[in-house]
């Protein structure tokens, strides 16, 4: 369980990159712009997915908990 959440981590490091360098690059073209907002699409909904996905086990196991 450990491993999936360095990887998304990395992944989410490396998004973060890339938007870093089309920003600098969306300066000079405009073809950059486009790029950015694919990525930056994609990357938050990644973070939308995970930072949801993750309250919701958190709230049930709660649940289960109280019940017994």
């Amino acid at each position: 369980m450990v491993a999936p959440q360095t990887i998304m981590k990395y992944i989410g490091a490396g998004i973060a990159a890339i938007i870093l360098y089309n920003v600098y690059s969306m300066s000079k073209n405009n073809s950059g712009f486009l790029l950015f907002l694919i990525l930056f699409g994609i990357g938050g909904a990644f973070f939308y997915y995970n930072t949801t996905k993750k309250p919701k086990k958190k709230r049930k196991f709660l649940k289960r908990n109280n019940n017994h």
